[in-house]
């Protein structure tokens, strides 16, 4: 099982690129300063960055960057320090993150770092030593399931199977493969917490020397020493101690008194490396916990003070969702299926062991084991829900030191529920589920999250893709896109697809930003991240690849009241830096500027779920295809000031073929103009042809009129025509007569300085 255990640990080594767990990228660093100073870094210390040559990157302070993993207690990272002998650790890998991964708005994908060549195999330099590190982290794993294999036949010495599938378990869960896989200290505090765990059952089912319980707090000092979440070792030793002073009273009250002092002599004393690491914390930090000085108060403040308590149901929640598996960077979790189904096992364990301790027919071993378990595991959970109080929930990998707890719980409970002849084949059930589980993650979840796309060398569009050749900078062009669909309601995404060619190579990791616009060019949803989904960045971009890139963007409630509208895709391409992002320009084939983004598409924006209200009277139609239904204007009279505004309303008898133009006119007497002002209707906002049949759509018109000299028969006229062919649309009136000059005769204006109104045309206020 320790040989299948560590090929899965392989396996995962191999799969996850470097720096693509939580802070793996520090923790390294901890452990390179280490190797390279011979000394421990202080918990503000800073290391210079090895320049990457992208411009696009953040910049630091003289090349220098706070490694907040220095505020870690060391003893995982002395002990992995050695491991780097014979590396050039000079030659640090450089590491270029990926900005999209947490920020709003992006589709930026769940990898933290860009992945270049310098991390393939055979592995040299910053990757050798990780995945070294990496190798040391999977054989501290198995030291872990060694304890918690001999921890079993403690508990179950009739029936070594349990043993067995107490430690397949452990083994098993995801969490622990992935924790064993790359460069952390929870896996350090995990296998110590195993051994603890292991000496105190020794200690309280075998053999009562103080020399064990000794051994057990050693284990948990340690522990809390290779990271701070092992405090929750603390309860386990607290346990042991107490139920052996209660043993000690009952057996011998005459010797009680010297053999609880010795007891306590001998754990204190056990005690002395992680209290002398309190202490150098307190001296140089002012605080035991370095970087963690105001836990308590926050859990005061947050938790105790202000938060509601349904936090700490939602805190539970996670703490089991991610007991099973939380992997990457934090990032990429179980799918939600295997998470309920995790959660209906658990709870059947649980319940299980609760039944066994419910029968006083059950060996008195088992059951003060599940209760000290219960305890345990409540103690862990408050210790745990301190920490993360304020900054983030307690992670399933915060409990690593009592999983071989958890997993006594859930083989014993199984076991429990299940009927006598199946228990022996029963007792790998679940065993065998978390193997098939452990080994299909990486297949299923972590490859698939940092794979590269496909790059094809051929340029030519497919069906469907329409054509665009804009160059971006210098080094890419937008070869074509598809957008599908064309229609977009409330609720609805659009899927964008992006074709593009790289010209020339660039150090540089580019954004590439794609927006959608309604008419108005506000921006209604947007995303940005690295191309590939955050795995081909344009760093790694070859001359003559060719990348088709998925987009996705929608229309939320918050868009109800701009549609409908004409619906584009804006694409840019830039140097993320926020507030001020360093956009590249855009030029055609031959060198003429298009700005600094492409407008792409054209598209429908409309709430599906409004209903069009009921068509009135038409007082003009335009050809077959709009009707003109109310038309007023203002002002009445003269003199008229700057502008007469007139308002209309239109509605489509069956979709318009053209983006019409609305003309109004101020003829006089002899047909010329003497105010005029043709804007398409809607001001192109919601231009005609993405009418549908039976809409209803308004708009306003000004006339510019200040400085008009009027004469009598002048006329206020206004019709449709297609701004590319220069046609006016047909106009006829309610009883089919058509207008003359296809235009309609709102007023005309008189030698007493009014307008006479005709009689199907509103007078304005």
């Amino acid at each position: 099982m320790g040989a299948v255990f560590l090929a899965l640990t392989l396996y995962y080594n191999a799969s996850v690129p470097l720096w693509e767990s939580d802070n793996e990228w520090a923790h390294y660093q901890y452990i390179r300063y280490i190797a390279m100073q011979r000394s421990l870094p202080a918990a503000d210390s800073q290391i210079q960055l090895t320049p990457t040559g992208d411009l696009c990157s953040p910049t630091t302070d003289g090349g220098f960057t706070a490694v907040h993993q220095f505020r870690q207690p060391p003893l995982y990272y002395l002990l992995a320090a050695p491991l780097l002998a014979g590396i050039d650790l000079q030659a640090d890998l450089p590491l270029v993150t990926n900005p999209h991964v947490h920020t709003p708005h992006s589709q930026g994908g769940l990898n933290v770092a860009v992945h270049g060549p310098g991390e393939r195999f055979p592995y040299q330099g910053t990757a050798l030593a990780v995945h070294r590190v990496r190798l040391f982290s999977g054989l501290i794993g198995l030291t872990g399931l060694a304890a918690v294999y001999l921890s079993g036949l403690l508990l179950f010495p009739q029936r070594r199977y349990l043993a067995l599938a107490m430690m397949a378990v452990n083994a098993f869960i995801p969490q622990y493969v992935f924790s064993a896989a790359v460069v952390n200290n929870d896996i350090l505090a995990g296998a110590l917490g195993a051994w603890c765990i292991y000496f105190c059952l020794l200690y309280l089912l075998r053999r009562s020397s103080p020399l064990l319980l000794a051994l057990a707090a050693l284990a948990a000092g340690l522990a809390i020493t290779a990271k701070y979440t092992a405090v929750i070792l603390a309860p386990v030793v607290a346990t042991a101690l107490v139920i052996s002073l209660v043993r000690s009273w009952r057996h011998d009250r005459r010797r009680f008194v010297r053999t609880s002092a010795r007891t306590l002599l001998v754990v204190g004393l056990a005690s002395v490396p992680l209290l002398f690491w309190l202490a150098r914390n307190r001296v140089l930090y002012g605080a035991l916990f370095a970087g963690y000085a105001n836990v308590t108060a926050r859990f005061v403040d947050q938790s105790l003070g202000g938060r509601s308590w349904q936090e700490a149901w939602h805190a539970t929640r996670f703490a089991l969702m991610t007991f099973w598996g939380l992997f990457g960077n934090d990032n990429i979790a179980l799918p939600t299926v295997l998470v309920t189904l995790l959660a209906a096992v658990f709870l059947l364990g649980l319940a299980g062991a609760l039944l066994v301790l419910a029968q006083r027919s059950q060996p008195t071993r088992l059951r003060v084991a599940v209760a000290a378990t219960l305890v345990i595991l409540a103690a862990a959970w408050l210790v745990n829900f301190v920490k993360a109080a304020g900054t983030a929930e307690p992670r399933g990998r915060y409990f690593l030191p009592l999983y071989a707890l958890i997993s006594f719980l859930l083989v014993l409970g199984i076991d429990r529920l299940l009927p006598a002849r199946w228990r022996v084949w029963g007792a790998a059930l679940l065993p065998g589920f978390l193997l098939a589980l452990s080994v299909a993650v990486p297949l299923l979840l972590l490859r698939p999250a940092y794979a590269a796309p496909a790059v094809q060398g051929d340029s030519a569009l497919r069906p469907g893709e329409q054509p665009v050749n804009a160059i971006f900078g210098d080094f890419a062009e937008l070869l074509g896109y598809r957008i599908e669909p064309q229609r977009l309601g409330l609720y609805e995404t659009a899927e964008v697809t992006l074709v593009w060619r790289a010209l020339r190579q660039t150090a540089n990791n580019y954004t590439v930003g794609v927006h959608l616009l309604d008419g108005a060019d506000t921006v209604h949803d947007k995303q940005a991240r690295f191309p590939g989904n955050g795995n081909r960045a344009t760093s790694l971009w070859q001359p003559g690849d060719v990348l088709r890139e998925k987009y996705v963007v929608g229309l939320g409630p918050e868009s109800r009241a701009s549609l409908p509208s004409l619906g584009r895709i804006k694409v840019s391409i830039y140097c993320y830096a926020p507030p001020e992002d360093q956009m590249l320009e855009v030029t055609d084939r031959e060198g003429n500027s298009l700005g600094d983004a492409v407008y792409l598409g054209r598209l429908k924006l409309a709430d599906a779920s409004a209903l069009p209200p009921a068509a009135a009277p038409a007082r003009y139609t335009f050809g077959d295809e709009l009707a003109l239904e109310s038309v007023s204007f203002a002002p009445q009279a003269f003199p008229l000031g700057n502008e007469i505004v007139i308002d209309t309303q239109w509605r489509a008898l069956r979709q318009p073929a053209h983006d019409y133009t609305l003309f109004v006119h101020l003829v006089d007497a002899h047909g010329e103009n003497v105010a005029a002002f043709d804007i398409p209707l809607t001001g192109g906002y919601y231009p005609s042809s993405l009418w549908d049949v039976g809409e209803l759509v308004s708009h306003e018109h000004r006339l510019p009129v200040m400085g008009v000299l009027l004469t009598s028969d002048m006329s206020l006229q206004l019709g449709l025509y297609d701004p590319v062919s220069g046609a006016r649309l047909p106009v006829f009136a309610a009883d089919g007569t058509q207008q003359p000059d296809d235009a309609v005769i709102l007023a005309t204006y008189d030698r007493l300085e009014h307008f006479i109104y005709l009689p199907a045309v509103q007078r304005g206020p």
